[in-house]
């Protein structure tokens, strides 16, 4: 296992509290559509941020990136935008991953190497 970054703990964490907003943010049995995006986003963030720990390749923090894109699209394009305690929580979070993907990608040069300083 390679070296335990604080993006990748942060990655883990957030990815945790996607997969439990549904039920803490009461919106698990109201908002269907919501609920399996979440939980899935959460999922793909803590699977995402694990392979961090072994890859320093770009294309994960691309992905990371993505699925921020995901986070703030997928309310409005799945309707459950109304549901503010919901669409808050995901804004927050993808603005996060996204602050996230791009000091990673930042701090990869050449071919997936990490900067001393990471």
């Amino acid at each position: 296992m390679g070296k335990l970054s604080w993006r990748a703990i942060l990655g883990l964490a957030l990815g945790i509290w996607l997969i439990a907003s549904p039920w803490v943010l009461g919106f698990a049995e109201t908002e269907p559509a919501g609920m399996w995006t979440t939980l899935l986003a959460g999922i793909t963030l803590c699977a995402l941020s694990l392979i961090e720990l072994d890859s320093a390749d770009p294309l994960v923090y691309w992905l990371v990136l993505a699925l921020g894109v995901v986070l703030v699209v997928a309310p409005f394009a799945l309707g459950y935008h109304g549901h503010v305690p919901a669409l808050a929580s995901q804004i927050v979070v993808a603005a996060a991953v996204a602050v996230l993907a791009v000091l990673s990608l930042r701090n990869v040069r050449g071919h997936g190497r990490r900067r001393a300083s990471d």
